[in-house]
């Protein structure tokens, strides 16, 4: 086949189902868990709320215009917002409660670094303060969302890891 052929939406998923009959259980298995995992995290009504803080953000970052300076801080804000999503969707299949919780403080970082820009462009006069209080209280949704879903998280030993061993290299975080 002539590896430049653009496939039509209709052959790749004729492709697609090819591919699924040819799948060991074990594949089938493993696809669908990934699928509900996904479908899980996606659920989430903090995954929901950090949707609606990206396309906030967007719109926001879509007001803004000027130099190489207001270009930087629009890079970073996007950045910030959707480092949120992709934090949640990381602490929701990561295993091990350390594991959430470091991942955790990662992402109240990025949450806190957001409000942190939407706090300067409300100084700096950037945009329309009405747009910038609606994301500040989205984020601070998101805050308390926050608070419950990681109030949630369960502490259980990893299984892949020593008691003993754990001890030595325990920081004494998140007990």
């Amino acid at each position: 086949m002539n590896e430049d052929h653009d496939y039509s939406q209709e052959e790749e998923e004729e492709e697609q189902e090819r591919n699924k009959e040819n799948e060991s259980p074990e594949d089938k298995e493993m696809y669908e868990q990934i699928e509900r995992e996904m479908s899980a995290y996606l659920a989430l009504p903090i995954y929901k709320k950090a949707e609606q803080i990206y396309t906030l953000t967007e719109a926001i970052t879509g007001m803004l215009s000027g130099d190489a300076e207001l270009f930087d801080l629009k890079e970073e804000m996007l950045y910030e917002a959707g480092m949120l999503q992709n934090k949640i969707g990381e602490i929701h299949c990561t295993e091990t409660y350390n594991s959430r919780m470091e991942n955790s403080v990662v992402l109240k970082m990025h949450a806190s670094r957001l409000l942190q820009h939407v706090e300067f462009c409300e100084l700096e006069n950037f945009c329309d303060e009405d747009f910038l209080n609606t994301l500040e209280a989205e984020i601070e949704k998101f805050r308390l969302l926050f608070i419950e879903w990681v109030g949630k998280f369960e502490k259980e030993p990893d299984p892949d890891i020593d008691p003993e061993d754990e001890e030595e290299k325990d920081w004494g975080l998140f007990k």
